[in-house]
């Protein structure tokens, strides 16, 4: 099984989004397109926050674009959102 390495760059911005949010995370990276992506494995509807008051905060904060997405065990739901709102 390989192993899953992160940087101190991703660790930091993985506690921020701990400490902000409240969410289980359960994965981070940065695509092609600089967007930061977020798995959360529960508890999206808070790390979006009400109105999308988190993800603002969190936008902010972090200076960059991001995006949030669900992870789900069902393998075709995820890939469905990850690729949402395409």
């Amino acid at each position: 099984m390989a192993r899953i390495k992160f940087d101190t760059q991703i660790v930091k911005l993985m506690t921020f989004f701990d400490s902000l949010t409240g969410s289980t995370l359960k994965d981070c990276f940065i695509d092609s397109q600089d967007i930061l992506t977020f798995v959360v494995k529960d508890g999206i509807n808070k790390a979006i926050g009400k109105n999308g008051a988190t993800f603002k905060k969190l936008e902010q904060g972090l200076k960059r674009k991001i995006k949030i997405v669900a992870y789900s065990d069902d393998m075709n739901q995820f890939i469905a959102n990850l690729l949402m709102p395409l």
